[in-house]
């Protein structure tokens, strides 16, 4: 996987962003295809919400969907839906995320994947058929959006033996073009066009 720096000067202006997880979050907003004024965004992964306002933050995200498979998600961030702009048409559902991308017929700008168990990434995010059904569910140009836990080594975060190296061999198998910027950042980016991924 080539550093970013070995990219052809063409595609090094091409859309990545970086920042700690609420900036990430927050940068949602530029994602997806930047002719559209309003986008769609799936989160696979509620969590306690920390993430929404940060997403919902930009007015040109018109809608948010959050998917988890643990109902007591959505009560933990009731605090947190409640400070949402009154411009955002937000919804949740209680489903498992594979089973979602399935059953549902809708595309989205952005897909935020936030998955993990009590002890570590969701084994979901590591699995070749996942990352096909996530690819189903994306707009043209959008942007799938992985959050990666743990202390990578910051300037070379595709090698050793980090959680984020391992999820970008895996990612890599299934988008085959990942390319990275040396920062502290603690998210994976991937746009569907060829050549565009960012990650920690």
């Amino acid at each position: 996987m080539p550093d970013f720096k070995d990219r052809p000067e063409s595609a090094r202006h091409e859309p990545i962003f970086c920042g700690q997880y609420y900036d990430d979050m927050g940068c949602t907003g530029f994602l997806g295809d930047p002719s559209k004024d309003r986008i769609s965004v799936l989160m696979l992964g509620l969590s306690d919400g920390v993430a929404l306002a940060p997403i919902a933050a930009s007015t040109r995200v018109a809608s948010l969907l959050a998917v988890d498979m643990d109902e007591t998600a959505r009560v933990r961030s009731l605090d947190n839906r409640n400070r949402l702009a009154a411009h955002i048409d937000f919804d949740s559902v209680v489903a498992d995320a594979a089973h979602f991308l399935v059953v549902t017929p809708d595309r989205y700008d952005v897909i935020i994947v936030d998955l993990y168990t009590q002890s570590g990434y969701a084994p979901i995010v590591f699995d070749h058929g996942f990352h096909q059904l996530l690819k189903s569910r994306l707009n043209p140009l959008g942007h799938v959006v992985f959050n990666g836990f743990g202390v990578p080594m910051n300037l070379d975060p595709f090698n050793g033996p980090t959680p984020q190296a391992w999820l970008a061999h895996c990612l890599n198998d299934s988008w085959g073009d990942i390319h990275y910027r040396p920062t502290s950042i603690n998210h994976t980016v991937h746009r569907t066009c060829p050549g565009v991924f960012m990650r920690r």
